[in-house]
C-alpha cells in the first residue's frame, strides 16, 4: 500500500507510492497539523493532530473527530469494523482511549485501558484485538475491546527487550515489529 506521512511543518499529509515510491498526493488538513495517520478502507485515512482526528481522502479532509475530554492525542488506528480509535491524555492528564463508531462524530471513552505512564502506539491484529505499545517502557498490551460497550477486557502483557516508541504489524497482521530505541534496533 501507500505510505502516509504527516508533515507538521506544512500541515500536509503526503501520500507516497509503495516501495519508497514517488509522491502521489499532498493533502492539506484545514483542522491543523497532524503527527500521525491511521489508514481506513475505501481510500479514507485519518490525520491525528493535537486534539482532533481529521477524516480525509486524497481529495481533502472533510470533517474532524474530537471530544471535549482530549488534551493531547497520541496516536490512532482503525479496526476491521471501520471504527476509529485514539489514545490520548485527557484534561486531567490521565491516559485514555476513545473510539468513534464507524468514524462518526460522537466518541465513546473506553473503560479498561490500563497503559501506564504514556498512551502508547496502537494497532489491530488479525483477530481484531487492540495492540498497544507502552511507550518508553518495555511492554505491549493486547486487549479484547468492545466498542459498543465502551470496554476493553483482560489485557495480556508481553515484555519487550527494551523501551520502544512505535511498532507496526506486517501486511497479514500476524507479526509485530517494534522499535527498540535503547539498542538502536527493530
Amino acid at each position: 500500500g501507500n505510505l502516509y506521512s504527516p508533515n507538521v511543518k506544512t500541515g500536509n499529509i503526503n501520500i507516497y507510492a509503495s516501495n519508497c515510491g514517488s509522491l502521489r498526493a499532498s493533502v492539506s488538513d484545514p483542522y491543523g497539523p497532524d503527527r500521525d495517520v491511521a489508514v481506513g478502507s475505501g481510500g479514507t485515512f485519518y490525520g491525528v493532530g493535537g486534539t482532533h482526528v481529521s477524516v480525509c481522502t486524497s481529495s481533502g479532509c472533510s470533517s474532524e473527530l474530537t471530544d471535549a475530554s482530549i488534551r493531547q492525542l497520541e496516536t490512532a488506528a482503525v479496526d476491521p469494523g471501520g471504527n476509529v480509535w485514539a489514545t490520548y491524555y485527557n484534561r486531567s492528564g490521565a491516559i485514555s482511549l476513545i473510539v468513534w463508531i464507524s468514524g462518526s462524530a460522537h466518541g465513546e471513552i473506553m473503560n479498561g485501558y490500563v497503559n501506564q505512564n504514556t498512551p502508547g502506539d496502537i494497532m489491530f491484529d488479525k483477530r481484531g484485538r487492540l495492540v498497544s505499545i507502552q511507550t518508553r517502557f518495555s511492554h505491549i498490551y493486547i486487549y479484547d475491546c468492545d466498542p459498543y460497550e465502551a470496554t476493553c477486557f483482560k489485557p495480556k502483557t508481553r515484555n519487550l527487550h527494551a523501551a520502544s516508541l512505535f511498532g507496526a504489524l506486517n501486511a497479514a497482521n500476524t507479526a509485530l515489529q517494534v522499535t527498540d530505541y535503547a539498542n538502536d534496533s527493530v
